[in-house]
């Protein structure tokens, strides 16, 4: 489902403007990533497309349709968090959530598990982090450069 992002604006009660005018299209099937540094807008940005936050001006279009002023539970969008602070005492496998069903399910399933087998050798802290490994695909190993 496409996201648009018209002119998005959000600027809180205190005066503080977390978002100033956003024009964002990603297409179906895009991927898309947010960075910068702290306090740019990245997470108020992501909880205005899960309705979490409501814009102070612009629009929101999910899917061809205006989702500005609609609820967080009609919009179908789930924001999932990096940090795994929520269950610090869990792997992948052992959190909360969904059964994978079916073949494919079945084959997503053994490939986070190998994924975080993999990974869970040498980083443990570091795995548990990594999202990528929900899904069948361990994230690239970070080095620091010599002389940094």
């Amino acid at each position: 489902m496409a996201l648009v992002f018209e002119g998005i604006q959000k600027v809180y009660p205190n005066g503080f403007r977390a978002v100033n005018h956003l024009d964002l299209e990603v297409k179906d099937g895009e991927f898309f990533t947010l960075l910068g540094p702290s306090g740019c807008g990245k997470t108020t940005t992501l909880r205005m497309i899960a309705g979490l936050e409501t814009p102070s001006a612009g629009k929101v279009f999910i899917g061809g349709r205006d989702f500005t002023r609609t609820h967080p539970r009609d919009r179908d969008v789930a924001m999932v968090f990096q940090s795994y602070a929520l269950y610090p005492h869990m792997t992948v496998r052992e959190k909360p959530g969904p059964e994978p069903q079916g073949p494919e399910g079945r084959r997503r399933r053994d490939r986070a598990t190998a994924a975080g087998s993999v990974a869970h050798a040498g980083h443990r802290a570091v795995a548990r982090q990594q999202a990528g490994a929900a899904f069948g695909r361990p994230a690239p190993a970070h080095r620091a450069r010599p002389g940094r």
